[in-house]
């Protein structure tokens, strides 16, 4: 078993507020406590900071990535290589281009999020929007699609 220290280090543009260990624990200094993150949708860790009475929502995986992981040109997003959004262990980060994180879900994750909604499927859409009032979310479910693409094919049945 190998153990590896912890160390922490300030985060930027919040400097002297709140750290970040490379574990990914995110402390307030002021207060002393371990901040609890809360579970995005789609998995990932995020973190409510505060600076001049402004609350800003971040990701711990990028809080980590900035303060512990060499910055790569061209690069700008965060890729979890075992696909675990919520494992924000350095070794599992890296930094990638959009490009290279769309493979990497696509590849190695069997992840195919691009999905054309069928001419079928858009009128099923309507009908059971029209005839139960439901939410996004449901009809979403039922067909296995994003409330955001269901909103948008309801919204475009109404031009």
């Amino acid at each position: 078993m190998t153990l590896t220290s912890e160390y922490t280090q300030d985060i930027e543009g919040f400097e002297g507020l709140y750290s970040i260990s490379n574990s990914g624990s995110v402390k307030s200094i002021v207060k002393g406590i371990i901040l609890s993150p809360i579970k995005h949708s789609h998995g990932y860790l995020k973190v409510v900071l505060y600076k001049k009475g402004k609350r800003h929502n971040v990701y711990v995986h990028r809080l980590i990535a900035a303060a512990f992981l060499t910055p790569v040109p061209g690069c700008n997003f965060i890729n979890h290589k075992d696909g675990n959004p919520a494992n924000n262990s350095i070794e599992n980060l890296e930094w990638v281009t959009h490009q290279q994180n769309i493979q990497h879900a696509y590849h190695t994750l069997n992840c195919n999020r691009v999905r054309k909604v069928t001419d079928e499927i858009r009128s099923a859409i309507i009908e059971l929007n029209n005839r139960c009032k439901t939410t996004s979310v449901a009809i979403g479910n039922v067909f296995d699609l994003s409330s955001t693409t269901v909103s948008r094919v309801i919204k475009h049945s109404k031009i």
